[in-house]
């Protein structure tokens, strides 16, 4: 299945269905349909405000969302964001297909071992001061780093989870840091000042 070719309501229409009868994805196929959806929030303006947060505002962002506001610019808009957060009807969520590939695929490993390799194919990160061009492996880190290397002007952090080994400190701010202009404001911290303060005084 050509995933590139679908839009994102067909790949969560076609995964859900095949794994209700039965089928289970190899890791390399839901790899490439995460890589099919886009990260780009079609409801902002080109120089609207990019919005990271870290799960602790969900409430927050959902109201943004829900607004339409085309002066911010929110991952949650996305097509990356709509397939990882997806559900079907019976309940199944993106992440359990994950689980059922890996166990498939490494069928000697223990539930609680699958569980382990389930998060980091999830939510896994990169090394501490690592190089810009290393992204954690985690789906999760994969769509938000892409999303933070594609901002075009300033940026707010609503991230008051931003733990030094959350997606945001590891991989989000870095990609923001290597794209954003001298400039630039984070918020309304000038790149330029930002980059002097180490990794964790910066968030």
């Amino acid at each position: 299945m050509d995933f590139f070719k679908m839009t994102v309501d067909e790949i969560i229409e076609y995964l859900y269905t095949e794994n209700f009868y039965g089928r289970v994805f190899t890791t390399v196929e839901l790899d490439n349909a995460v890589k099919a959806c886009s990260v780009v929030d079609r409801s902002a303006n080109a120089d609207a405000l990019t919005l990271f947060y870290s799960g602790g505002e969900d409430d927050i962002i959902n109201s943004i969302a829900a607004t339409g506001n085309a002066s911010v610019r929110l991952i949650r808009r996305t097509d990356a964001f709509k397939l990882l957060a997806s559900e079907s009807p019976e309940g199944a969520k993106f992440e359990a297909l994950v689980y059922q590939a890996l166990k498939k695929e490494h069928p000697t490993c223990t539930p609680k071992q699958l569980e382990k390799m389930t998060i980091q194919k999830m939510f896994g990160i990169s090394a501490a001061n690592s190089d810009v061009y290393e992204i954690g492996e985690g789906h999760w880190t994969k769509i938000s780093a892409k999303f933070a290397s594609e901002t075009r002007g300033n940026a707010y952090s609503l991230c008051s989870e931003a733990l030094e080994n959350r997606i945001f400190s590891r991989d989000e701010l870095k990609q923001w840091l290597e794209t954003a202009d001298d400039e630039h404001t984070m918020n309304g911290i000038r790149k330029s000042d930002l980059v002097k303060l180490s990794g964790t005084e910066r968030f």
